[in-house]
């Protein structure tokens, strides 16, 4: 696994180095902050997404550490303003927060863990309100469709699934967001 892990960051690394300096060209000036943050948020996403498809669990601490610091970069308007970090962070963990809720209330157990909220309260942190979207909608319906067909798969072998993890495909959503994230909220909300 660890080879993977390497192997998915430096991809990460590329990819996102790639887009954020085609977005900000040479002359990133002040963007060198939000590049280093959004990397160093995609390496703790990564580590996240891996730790919960071995251990159906992940730590937290690191996660609120990262969302404070997106927040603090935040306040200096880079590359979101402080509001709108903070209102995605608490919009996107909320919404979460209450699929949790409710999902449990509705299936009488356990349908999504507490640490998904908190990693959504990173995401929220590192996107903004409209990144915060579509990655919402980019880990939901990934995972349906992932989580249909296992279940199809499931239902054709006569036996009970296994729990999905949901940090994965909120990793996915939030690259998704950063690399189109503007052109797929128009898309979606074209008003």
């Amino acid at each position: 696994m660890y080879s993977w892990i390497e192997l998915t960051t430096m991809l990460l690394f590329l990819l996102l180095s790639f887009v954020l300096f085609q977005r900000w060209g040479t002359n990133v000036g002040l963007h060198w902050i939000s590049i280093t943050s959004i990397l160093l948020t995609g390496s703790l996403l990564l580590y996240t997404a891996f730790v919960d498809i071995k251990l159906r669990a992940f730590p937290v601490h690191p996660l609120l550490a990262c969302t404070l610091l997106n927040l603090g970069i935040a306040v200096f308007g880079l590359p979101h303003t402080f509001l709108d970090a903070l209102l995605a962070s608490l919009m996107f963990a909320g919404s979460l927060a209450m699929v949790r809720f409710v999902g449990r209330w509705v299936a009488k157990q356990e349908v999504m863990g507490s640490g998904d909220v908190w990693l959504a309260l990173l995401l929220g942190s590192s996107l903004g309100v409209t990144g915060s979207i579509v990655a919402f909608y980019g880990a939901f319906l990934s995972g349906a469709i992932l989580g249909i067909g296992i279940l199809y798969k499931a239902h054709r072998a006569q036996r009970r699934p296994n729990p999905l993890p949901f940090a994965p495909f909120l990793v996915f959503g939030w690259i998704i967001a950063l690399l189109a994230g503007d052109p797929i909220f128009h898309l979606l909300f074209p008003l």
